[in-house]
């Protein structure tokens, strides 16, 4: 017993001794940085509706873009942070209890259960019965655009109280966003391209919720273009070109990490960089692209430019695509050019 007690002893000892080698973090409290000011702009620096480039956003871009190119403190002019968002979701379900009199007593005589479930994304109807001491229940999956409350609450009894009726309409949100860095690899009149794994976390999300945002902010010059719009994959021909025009490192790492996805530790992926350096190092044979990986457009419908002031009264300029029967006044919303309007918004 006394040996016993020593082992164990010494076990604990040696747990200790490790934890106080280990570093130690403590919960960190509050922190306080509310006096991180930096300056923007002056008040004769604001960016007006006379100082637009261009009367669309793409030609705007180009502007602020090869100015942003330009400033050395700006290396990658081209990174944006891509924000995507998986599926909202909601449903609406009743329940209908059929019953008679029989005497004083009320008795059931069937339960008829009807589920409706709307997200947004692709449409596909399920439809689903069962029967169970008398039960009905249907399930339906529709499609819809944006949802984004939380609400639950029940309608009144519609009929008579032998057939009571409770329905309840249920609202869950489980759009939760996330966002990334990626590098934009081309734009123009079709959009705004960039290229990535398929199978990671945005991928997914796009492929649920082909909608997304990017936003670029160019610090040096106190600017941020922000673009919204659906999303579409290009085509495999173009994924194929660029995939190509990559150096073969970089052609490399894109094939050998399933993006997202738990790993034991990196020398997984070192292991599998070495074998494909093996084989295609000496550029013999072409490595061909991962069907994993390719490119994605961003179609944009609304797309803002903004330029800070120290006052914090920042410049806003958005162009859209107007909304069925508005018309420009020249004073709240003007008529650009390409089918867009751009407007001034409160910073």
């Amino acid at each position: 017993m006394t040996l016993i007690c020593k082992r164990q002893f010494v076990i604990v000892w040696r747990c200790f001794k490790n934890m106080a080698n280990s570093p130690v973090c403590h919960n960190v409290e509050s922190v306080n940085i509310r006096d991180m000011r930096h300056k923007y702009k002056d008040s004769h620096e604001t960016f007006t509706e006379a100082n637009l480039k261009c009367k669309e956003p793409i030609g705007q871009f180009k502007e602020w873009f090869e100015e942003a190119c330009k400033v050395p403190e700006i290396k990658e002019a081209n990174a944006v942070h891509l924000a995507t968002a998986t599926n909202a979701k909601f449903c609406f379900k009743c329940i209908i209890i059929i019953s008679s009199f029989v005497g004083r007593l009320v008795l059931p005589l069937a339960v008829l259960s009807i589920s409706l479930n709307f997200s947004l994304g692709h449409v596909s109807p399920v439809l689903s019965l069962s029967h169970v001491s008398p039960v009905l229940s249907i399930s339906l999956n529709f499609s819809l655009s944006h949802v984004s409350p939380v609400l639950s609450f029940s309608l009144p009894r519609l009929v008579h109280p032998s057939c009571p009726w409770s329905p309840t309409l249920l609202f869950v949100l489980n759009g939760a966003p996330s966002v990334r860095p990626v590098l934009l690899k081309g734009y123009g009149i079709d959009g705004f391209k960039f290229f990535t794994n398929y199978g990671s976390r945005k991928g997914q999300e796009l492929a649920e919720n082909p909608r997304a945002a990017l936003s670029f902010y160019w610090e040096a010059l106190k600017r941020c273009v922000r673009v919204e719009g659906r999303v579409e994959k290009l085509p495999e021909e173009e994924s194929d070109s660029y995939f190509h025009s990559r150096p073969l490192e970089s052609q490399i790492g894109s094939s050998v990490s399933a993006q997202s996805t738990p790993i034991p530790s990196r020398e997984t992926l070192t292991q599998r960089e070495l074998q494909l350096a093996a084989e295609y190092g000496d550029g013999k044979k072409e490595l061909p692209r991962p069907s994993h990986w390719g490119g994605y457009v961003v179609i944009p419908e609304s797309v803002e430019f903004w330029q800070g002031q120290t006052t914090r009264i920042h410049d806003r300029i958005r162009f859209r695509r107007p909304r069925s029967g508005e018309q420009p006044d020249g004073v709240m919303l003007h008529q650009g050019e390409s089918g867009w309007v751009y407007e001034r918004l409160s910073p």
